[in-house]
């Protein structure tokens, strides 16, 4: 089973949401998507990274029209789309682009301009885990399948913006004073009342914990098994690392085992 069957099946339009390595994962998933014959639109509702080719072969910006839409995904297979470019605050920073209104992403999936939109619906500045504010995720109307991108390094991280991003709304919704080293029930609590707080109960959910060096199995599959007890709807959760930029770098490490 590839990483888009295993997390996001034959659902059309896929929002990740959560902790640090959603912009990588956002990018394979449209390889495998691409890899086996679909189109893929990539894009955000907050901001990414400009693509290198490899992420993405093709970038527009602003509001193509369908026909230069459907050309380049002809073309290419894979696009991304976003409002327009964050200049660099240094020159030799990389540039960020701006993300689009969920309303507009809702009118690009309604016209289907691609068999799969791919949506990276959250940021959490490269931290494994996040507080989410009251405005988050940012998910588009008719959102049909989200991921859930949890890094196992968040289960012994201290309750401080080191690896936790917005700290304090952790630690108001936990119970827990700053400081705190963060266990696997934490964590679960975290996604569950926290990630899952503005996700609509039809929308299938799978989760991906990331990040996981083999060391770090035995952690990550007591975490899965902790998420799929207290989150009975979780369709399915894939345990692995990205940090090789690819779908390649994959390793489905009892992927499956822990299935809703």
């Amino acid at each position: 089973m590839t990483l888009d069957q295993l997390l996001i099946g034959n659902h059309r339009f896929v929002h990740l949401i959560g902790g640090g390595g959603k912009t990588t994962l956002m990018y394979a998933l449209a390889a495998a998507l691409r890899n086996r014959g679909q189109t893929v639109l990539s894009t955000t509702t907050t901001r990414i990274y400009r693509p290198t080719p490899d992420q993405s072969p093709a970038v527009l910006l602003g509001d193509p029209s369908p026909d230069l839409l459907a050309e380049t995904l002809r073309v290419h297979g894979h696009l991304t789309l976003a409002a327009g470019e964050i200049p660099p605050v240094e020159p030799s920073s990389r540039i960020k682009l701006r993300g689009l209104a969920p309303d507009h992403l809702a009118r690009l999936h309604d016209a289907r301009v691609a068999d799969v939109i791919v949506v990276e619906a959250d940021g959490s500045a490269g931290r494994p885990i996040k507080g989410h504010a009251d405005y988050e995720p940012a998910l588009c109307p008719d959102a049909d399948a989200v991921v859930l991108v949890v890094g196992v390094d968040a289960v012994g991280a201290v309750l401080d913006e080191r690896l936790v991003h917005r700290a304090p709304r952790i630690a108001d919704l936990l119970g827990r004073p700053l400081g705190s080293v963060l266990g696997i029930d934490d964590v679960v609590a975290i996604v569950r009342d926290g990630y899952l707080a503005r996700v609509p109960a039809n929308v299938s959910v799978s989760a991906f914990l990331t990040c996981v060096r083999r060391e770090q199995l035995p952690t990550a599959e007591a975490l899965a098994a902790g998420l799929a007890a207290a989150i009975p709807h979780l369709r399915r959760i894939a345990i692995g690392d990205l940090s090789g930029g690819s779908a390649g770098g994959w390793n489905p490490w009892q992927a499956g085992r822990f299935s809703g």
